[in-house]
């Protein structure tokens, strides 16, 4: 019935990619999930810093995710910081995640350069070892279309110029990296230069 069609729909359009932070760390699933026209998306970017969504997640502004390695890579670095309380900047996994895509320390702008806007037509979620009927509730509570998502049809949504300006990309530096390769540098970076 209707529970078998909402299960094909959430596999024909949850993108998985799994990681593990060492050896004998524990592995780690994070569902990417592509919504159009989420109602009232300032009470949802609120309800994901104050955690009271029904499944913690991670809800981006999908222009400004120039990929999804990007994404994977800012759950990565919030687990690590996780499991190093020192490190952690922000109360929650998926504040953390918010301000590791920032490729500055500063935890406030995390949320207005990638989280949505009342503007913002394309949402990109990400949420950690979520099941598919925990996915079903998180797309009902959002209210937003789930549309299929693969590489290509995100790379439509991209806002180049506007990545380019927050990562502070000069066009000298596409002629030799690739823009994802150059976004992660400077995500790695911030960690690094004092």
């Amino acid at each position: 019935g209707e529970r078998g069609g909402e299960r094909e729909r959430m596999e024909s359009y949850a993108v998985e990619s799994g990681f593990g932070i060492d050896a004998s760390a524990e592995r780690h699933t994070v569902t990417l999930l592509l919504l159009r026209g989420c109602r009232d998306r300032s009470e949802i970017l609120r309800a994901m810093r104050e955690n009271t969504l029904p499944v913690p997640c991670v809800c981006t502004d999908a222009s400004r995710i120039v990929d999804k390695i990007v994404l994977l890579s800012a759950f990565t670095t919030a687990l690590l910081h996780r499991d190093d309380a020192s490190l952690m900047k922000t109360r929650t996994l998926e504040t953390e995640v918010m301000y590791c895509l920032n490729p500055t320390r500063n935890v406030g702008a995390s949320f207005e350069l990638f989280g949505i806007r009342e503007e913002t037509e394309w949402v990109l979620v990400g949420t950690m070892d979520a099941s598919e009927e925990q996915c079903t509730r998180l797309v009902d509570a959002l209210g937003g279309e789930l549309v299929a998502w693969d590489d290509t049809t995100h790379a439509t949504l991209v806002d180049t110029d506007t990545i380019q300006s927050i990562y502070k990309i000069e066009d000298d530096e596409l002629r030799v990296s690739s823009l994802v390769d150059l976004v992660l540098s400077k995500m790695v970076l911030r960690d690094i230069a004092k």
